[in-house]
């Protein structure tokens, strides 16, 4: 997909007569699919409209999922739908069984087109008294709906949303897409299942999902709205700083978007970015990370280590040995990820080291939000970050699936020994 987006993005280039060269168009491709957001241009409505749509279908394909793209494509063709695929399709999607795979990518295209549809008509609302002609107003609607959604990040303001940070409208339906793809759609089945009382319970993982997504939103939004206070919220009503708060508190975590621009932030606002990048949202919705039920096992664990408790434990539930296995080694490998891109980039690139950071973290992270050097990186380096933009998005949870099909019974069993923690 990402070659194709590649070569989509290099004809339209090429027929518009601009001399941008092929990385680019990889860059751009490779940001829509992996929905992260960042662009080695500097403008994206500067791009010819068919280009600026190629975008906007990439970034579709990626927030539903590369399989489910290919199933509804097969389905159009009156081509079948194997095993193997279903399978693939159950996986991505976190369903239990491969048989109900394709009810379940029918709720997920319902989901997709009503949130998409609604968010459209509420910005149409606020573009149209813009002054934007109807068919302009419709454009930028569904662009940005779409992207809000995906968690793509893309604008079609070189500000991002900058110039609507004292608006209502705007700022909350594209943080309502924003919440609404980050849950992900198992937990969406969980609570439209609830609503219609074919479950009385919500599980363990929804509970954890929508438990983890409240505490960070609130928790963020404190915290930015504090250190931001007399800093880059200076000179708003009071109201509008705790929107604004709220507003990246949200974003942060997977979105893209910005209303204030970050080069105006505090140390401690950055640090909390880098922080809720790193964290992401949950799985199988549409933005990146962590995700947010690693890092609620990781800190269940250490919270059982510390009471000394034999099990851990959620809502009722013992998380098993193998999970909170999995969810050390994602961590592991995250970590020392991020360690050698920095390092690489930081090599290849004489830019300050605290902005590569952040731009590293926020690629792995697919989050979007950039520090600015994405335009000015070399080719080397543009390449370090798509790579970090593709394992993002599919890397480290194919690692966990390998992790998972790779559990085994052993037979032989080896003596303990001691080795001293902490």
């Amino acid at each position: 997909m990402i070659l194709a987006g590649t070569l989509l993005l290099m004809g339209s280039f090429a027929i518009y007569g601009l001399k941008t060269p092929p990385i680019d168009a990889l860059f751009l491709s490779a940001s829509a699919v992996c929905v992260t957001g960042f662009s080695s241009v500097e403008d994206i409505a500067a791009l010819p409209m068919p280009s600026q749509i190629i975008l906007l279908v990439l970034v579709q394909v990626g927030g539903i999922g590369i399989m489910g793209a290919a199933t509804v494509l097969a389905l159009m063709t009156r081509q079948g739908v194997g095993l193997r695929q279903r399978l693939f399709i159950a996986t991505e999607f976190g369903v239990d069984s491969p048989m109900n795979v394709l009810g379940v990518l029918k709720l997920v295209f319902a989901y997709t087109f009503v949130f998409e549809t609604t968010g459209a008509c509420l910005l149409f609302l606020k573009f149209a008294e813009m002054g934007l002609s109807p068919g302009m107003a419709i454009y930028y609607s569904v662009f940005h709906a779409v992207s809000a959604f995906c968690s793509g990040g893309f604008s079609l303001y070189p500000d991002s949303l900058d110039r609507f940070s004292g608006t209502i409208l705007l700022p909350g339906t594209v943080m309502i897409l924003m919440i609404v793809g980050g849950i992900g759609f198992p937990v969406l089945n969980e609570l439209r299942d609830r609503k219609m009382g074919r479950i009385k319970f919500l599980s363990p993982y929804a509970k954890i999902v929508l438990t983890s997504t409240a505490a960070f939103t609130i928790i963020g939004a404190i915290l930015y709205t504090a250190f931001e206070w007399n800093g880059a919220f200076a000179g708003m009503a009071p109201w509008a700083k705790a929107w604004n708060g709220l507003f990246v508190s949200l974003s942060a975590r997977g979105g893209g978007f910005h209303t204030v621009d970050y080069h105006m932030w505090s140390a401690e606002g950055l640090m909390t970015t880098i922080f809720f990048m790193f964290i992401g949202g949950a799985p199988f919705s549409t933005a990146g990370g962590l995700k947010i039920t690693t890092f609620a096992v990781l800190l269940l664990a250490a919270v059982s280590e510390i009471r000394q408790e034999e099990d851990v434990v959620a809502y009722g539930r013992k998380i098993p040995y193998s999970t909170v296995r999995r969810a050390l080694a994602i961590a592991f490998i995250y970590i020392l990820t991020l360690f050698v891109a920095a390092v690489a980039i930081s090599k290849l690139e004489t830019l300050p080291f605290d902005e590569i950071v952040f731009d590293v973290i926020s690629a792995l992270g697919t989050s979007g939000l950039s520090s600015g050097i994405t335009p000015f990186l070399t080719d080397a380096g543009k390449i370090v970050i798509v790579l970090l933009m593709f394992w993002g998005r599919v890397g480290i949870l194919t690692f966990s699936y390998s992790l998972i099909g790779r559990e085994r019974s052993e037979n032989v069993r080896f003596p303990e020994t001691n080795i001293p923690i902490g």
